[in-house]
């Protein structure tokens, strides 16, 4: 995986940038956006196992989730799982107002992160990976 840096204040000198290649702006990963083959590979074999647990499961999934936050231990990893969930949240919309696209283009995504936390970014991911890069504004191929 390639990592862009951030792009330097005006004046100071920074790496050398390959030609054709559009400036950074913060850290970005290239490889997830342009190929999203390991977010996709994620998102099936996830929801994969959430669907199987989910069938075999003998409590509703609010049950469940009251459980968990019931004792203090597990309560600590469920908060620290939504926390993660607000980050990607708002990565999410970021995204989308960058690429010119409105916050309810980002709305199923945020509900599946509300409820699955981890698929609604990855599928995010997945769906983004594959447009065309030229559809992000101030982009050259």
């Amino acid at each position: 995986m390639r990592w862009r840096r951030a792009a330097l204040p005006a004046g100071r000198p920074g790496p050398a940038r390959p030609p054709g290649r559009p400036p950074a702006h913060g850290l970005i990963e290239d490889f997830s956006m342009r190929r999203p083959y390991p977010a996709l590979l994620a998102l099936l074999a996830f929801s994969g196992y959430t669907l199987f647990t989910l069938l075999q499961a003998e409590q509703s999934l609010l049950q469940f989730g009251v459980q968990l936050l019931s004792r203090p231990d597990t309560a600590q990893v469920v908060i620290d799982l939504y926390l993660m969930a607000l980050l990607a949240s708002v990565w999410m919309l970021n995204d989308a107002r960058r690429r010119g696209r409105s916050v309810r283009s980002v709305l199923p995504y945020l509900l599946l992160t509300a409820v699955f936390v981890s698929i609604g970014p990855l599928l995010y991911l997945v769906v983004q990976g594959w447009r065309r890069p030229s559809a992000l504004p101030g982009r050259r191929r």
